[in-house]
């Protein structure tokens, strides 16, 4: 299993080609990391002030009779 996963990892490495490090390389692998980063708690903010309304079809039949 293990033999089989590290081929495949030797494979990609010989078949990559070297990716030249310029500016907008190093800003556009900073800005991907600040994005997943931030990422959760972004979507958590945006939850909780997120006003959530009950349509009538949420509540049960008593409640709504």
């Amino acid at each position: 299993m293990f033999r089989w996963a590290l081929n495949h990892l030797r494979m990609i490495r010989y078949y990559s080609a070297d990716r030249r490090r310029t500016a907008w390389t190093v800003a556009m692998d900073v800005g991907l990391a600040a994005a997943v980063i931030l990422a959760w708690p972004t979507v958590w903010v945006a939850d909780q002030f997120y006003i959530r309304t009950n349509p009538a079809i949420m509540v049960p039949g008593k409640a709504y009779q």
